[in-house]
C-alpha cells in the first residue's frame, strides 16, 4: 500500500497490481497485461 501518495501513483500501483495478478493467474499472456496501463496513467512502465 502506498501512504501518502497522490491519487495516481495510488491508481497506478493499483494498475500494476491488477496485472500483475492477471499474469500470476493466467489470465493474459506475458507482455500483453501492461498494455491498458500506460494509456490510463502517465508515467506508466511500458
Amino acid at each position: 500500500a502506498i501512504v501518502g501518495g497522490t491519487p495516481e501513483a495510488v491508481r497506478r500501483a493499483a494498475a500494476d497490481g491488477v496485472a500483475s495478478l492477471r499474469r500470476s493467474m493466467g489470465a493474459d499472456p506475458p507482455g500483453t497485461g501492461r498494455a491498458p496501463a500506460p494509456a490510463t496513467t502517465t508515467g506508466g512502465r511500458p
